[in-house]
């Protein structure tokens, strides 16, 4: 995806979108909350707003009659039910797949599209269901009333033209929200982009008390807007607002207005007397001399004088306006304003008389490109005096200016000709073009007022005029700034490298002062060490920041999962998130989210009890289950807890024997907290049978592999119909790992500082065999010992130092401690840890391998696997 204008799209919109399923969710509970349910429309609103821009139009449908709901829920006129909440959660799930579809495929599916349609009717039934009898009424009805003597008397005889001339007129009047600013809105901006718009004013529809105290953020605006585009194409132009507008369609006779003072002006029955025999007649040119000489002896302010204005309008579209004429004859004898007869108003009006656009008309051109003219004009005549190598480059800029000017005139002919003179002009010949354009400075200039007005139209303020100095908009810092993810992974492997590289002075100090025997300067290069070791800690750091995110994001899908869940299985559970500002790194939290999902539901499913259980157990009806994040040093801890029937030891133990996961042996040994661990082996499951949600022996082996792929640990404690808690614990980054590196067979080999509990030196004849496995006593407690040698089938004994001791690596492996023999340790290092990858990522004794600083790869084990 190449639009990065879409792609902010998608990113809000999902956005938008968690929250309002976080909201609808919330309703259930709080379903008359006003302050929720504004913030849902608002959101919703935004949403459809956003989506408008792009070409999604089934979205735009979805959202639209999902706001149309949600604000039949503000005015209260529906109440607030699961049924609705269902309705608009699978509203939002479609646009949450349109989402993905259009960030995969550019745009959604064609059966998602559908299934937008489909939604967005169940949707409209539901609101046609609510509405009341006086409510039916056609959205956005076409409005009858309004006080068109409040239009400018010039702005009405346009329209009165305009509709003899068989077209179109509607008046809008736009009231945008208070709050509109807050959805992204621009009235100002939509008023001004209307289509075909002629005329427009704004006003404030509220009188403002205290300045002081004005909410500037506040919409308090109305907008009146006139123009000749048809109502559909004015109704999808304002389709965002048509909750916002109302729409009228002026007559002719409400149009024709006369005002002015009632006293004074010449007697005028001789002229009207004269001018009906003339109408009769039909002496139009007399007619309009007469016209003239009578509004030479008015005054322009006269009740008269704005009844002869209006006949001179009209009279150029005779007949279809004699009835309009003769009713403002009748003011003129009577002082009263004009009744038009309503049956009058003609349906298909044809002017009888066009007027034709003279030369004199014709040969006039904007002020505006008069100067250019006369500019270029002056470049061509010095052309011959620039150097030869310039000479074509000014040419092509002259030619290419003149052309932008002519077509600003937006003359058919003129433009035509001076292609054609373009076309037959060169470097060498080009003297037809000045000739065209001393032609073009000769014709009169067109008058500001004639210029045909710019696409985006003013609208004029009914207040009082002031003259308006725009400012430049000041730079707001944004305390969020979006990055690629990428950018951030480069960053990543960069301090990676650093690292490595960091390493490799260690390396080069020792060799310095062994091989070469220059201490000086291995000792400076161990202070410049330390130099680099504290940017690159500072760095990785400062980096790991920016990828550390809230376990909120994770979070913030379960009260839907746990609602819809509980539903299906008919249970009541409340869902309390705690710690959710708890961060670590992405890689981390995305990595949890498949592993949370399956132990809510096995929550669900096998831990919480129906009602009635729990009220038979003397439980609250509505159970609960806990979502809970916290840090413990350098690693994140997850728990969910639920305060169901718990886990049975011996039924798991039970059925672990029953499967065939564990021997008739290992079934007496185990303990009830050993037993606990079985739900986590592959195709373990209580079920009998499987159902949608469970039974199929994955979930918590999903668990358990997610948890050790990210070096982890997980542990479960349970109290029968106490509950059960679940405990994940996981590194805050994968980033950059410590490990110790040890030394066994003459073979170097990485283990993770997470797991080492200490080293201590061992005496050789402190190590004792009991029933044929190794152990020591460690202040006073029995340790396991193994050899590395051993255990990685190395054949060579271990080694002592001069004393007789061994080094021995004291781990900490799934919360027991045991001792591991090896030959020597070499000190710690920052590692890179790269996994391995095909025929060698079945090797689970080994996490990976890393580079050292003296380009030497190091193997790094698992201590998990590894015992």
């Amino acid at each position: 995806m190449k639009n990065p204008l879409l792609q902010q799209f998608i990113i809000e919109s999902r956005d938008y979108l968690q929250r309002i399923g976080e909201i609808l969710i919330k309703l259930e509970e709080d379903g008359e909350s006003k302050d929720l349910l504004n913030e849902l429309f608002r959101l919703v609103h935004t949403l459809k707003g956003n989506s408008g821009l792009f070409d999604f139009p089934m979205m735009t449908k979805l959202l639209h009659a999902s706001e149309d709901l949600m604000n039949r829920l503000r005015e209260e006129a529906l109440k607030y039910s699961s049924e609705i909440a269902d309705l608009l959660l699978e509203s939002m799930d479609i646009v949450s797949q349109m989402i993905d579809e259009i960030e995969a495929y550019d745009e959604p599916q064609l059966s998602t599209n559908e299934a937008a349609q489909e939604k967005a009717s169940s949707i409209r039934e539901i609101i046609s269901v609510g509405e009341k009898p006086e409510e039916t009424k056609k959205e956005n009805e076409i409005s009858e009333s309004y006080n068109y003597s409040a239009i400018p008397e010039e702005v009405r005889m346009k329209m009165v033209k305009t509709l003899f001339e068989g077209k179109s007129i509607t008046l809008i009047h736009y009231q945008p929200e208070k709050e509109c600013f807050y959805k992204g809105e621009d009235p100002f901006l939509v008023a001004r982009k209307t289509p075909e718009i002629i005329w427009g004013k704004f006003y404030l529809r509220e009188k403002i008390e205290e300045i002081e105290t004005f909410d500037i953020y506040s919409c308090i605006t109305d907008f009146e807007i006139i123009s000749t585009a048809e109502v559909e194409t004015l109704k999808e132009h304002f389709q965002y607002v048509l909750d916002q507008i109302k729409i009228f369609k002026p007559k002719i006779s409400a149009l024709i207005i006369p005002q002015g003072d009632k006293n004074g002006g010449p007697v005028y029955e001789d002229f009207v007397q004269d001018f009906r025999n003339l109408l009769k007649d039909k002496n139009i040119p007399l007619l309009k001399n007469s016209l003239r000489a009578i509004k030479e002896l008015t005054a322009s302010n006269l009740f008269v004088a704005s009844c002869l204005r209006w006949i001179d309008t009209l009279i150029d579209y005779i007949p279809n306006s004699m009835p309009y004429i003769e009713e403002l004859l009748k003011s003129i004898e009577t002082f009263e304003k004009p009744q038009f007869i309503e049956t009058l108003e003609p349906k298909e009006l044809e002017r009888q008389e066009v007027k034709v656009e003279t030369l004199e008309d014709k040969a006039k051109i904007p002020v505006e490109i008069f100067k250019p003219l006369k500019e270029q004009k002056l470049i061509l005549e010095k052309l011959n005096t620039l150097e030869k190598e310039i000479r074509e480059g000014v040419f092509c800029s002259v030619i290419q200016s003149l052309e932008n000017a002519i077509n600003f005139t937006k003359d058919i002919d003129l433009i035509g000709r001076f292609k054609s003179i373009k076309e037959s002009s060169n470097l060498d010949n080009f003297q037809d073009i000045i000739s065209f354009i001393n032609e073009l400075t000769e014709m009169k200039i067109l008058s500001p007022e004639r210029i045909e007005p710019p696409k985006i139209a003013e609208i004029t303020s009914t207040q009082k005029e002031e003259k308006v100095i725009s400012k430049p908009e000041e730079t707001v810092a944004t305390k969020i700034l979006k990055v690629d993810e990428e950018k951030i992974n480069r960053l990543m492997n960069l301090i990676g490298e650093l690292v490595v590289a960091k390493n490799s002075l260690l390396y080069l100090s020792k060799k310095i002062d062994t091989d070469y025997e220059i201490p000086q300067l291995s000792k400076e290069m161990k202070s410049q060490y330390s130099v680099v070791n504290r940017i690159a800690e500072e760095m990785q750091d400062a980096i790991m920041q920016v990828r550390m995110i809230p376990v909120a994001t994770v979070f913030q899908r379960f009260p839907r999962l746990v609602r819809d869940i509980s539903k299906k299985l008919g249970k009541q559970v409340k869902l309390l998130i705690e710690g959710e500002d708890t961060e670590a790194d992405k890689n981390v939290i995305e990595a949890l989210g498949d592993p949370l999902i399956h132990l809510v539901r096995n929550s669900l499913d096998h831990g919480i009890e129906t009602p009635e259980e729990r009220i038979n157990k003397g439980k609250p009806e509505i159970a609960t289950i806990t979502l809970r994040a916290k840090h413990e040093a350098d690693r994140v801890i997850i728990q969910i807890e639920d305060d169901g029937k718990g886990i049975d030891p011996q039924k798991i133990k039970r059925k672990a024997y029953e499967s065939g996961l564990i021997s008739e042996e290992t079934l007496e040994k185990l303990t009830d907290d050993e037993a606990l661990n079985l739900i986590f082996l592959p195709g373990f499951s209580t079920k009998e049978t499987a159902s949608e949600l469970s039974g199929r022996g994955v979930g918590m082996d999903v668990v358990k592999a997610m948890v050790d792929r990210f070096n982890g640990t997980v542990s479960v404690s349970s109290e029968k119909d106490r509950g059960t808690t679940i405990t994940l614990s996981l590194p805050l980054s994968m980033a950059v790992s410590h490990v110790m590196v040890i030394e066994t067979a003459n073979r170097k080999y990485g283990i993770p500082m997470d797991a080492v509990f200490e080293t201590v030196r061992l005496k050789k004849e402190n190590i004792h065999i009991f029933k044929g496995k190794r152990t020591a006593s460690l202040r006073g407690k029995v340790l396991p010992i193994f050899f590395l040698n051993d255990l990685l089938e190395l054949n060579t004994v271990p080694l002592t130092n001069e004393d007789g001791e061994y080094a021995l690596l004291v781990l900490n492996i799934r919360g027991e401690i045991a001792g591991v023999v090896v030959d020597n340790f070499l000190g710690t290092a920052d590692i890179i840890l790269k996994p391995f990858s095909g025929f060698l990522s079945s090797l689970r004794i080994f996490s990976g391998t890393a580079i050292m600083g003296d380009g030497s790869v190091l193997l790094i084990i698992n201590p998990k696997e590894l015992i």
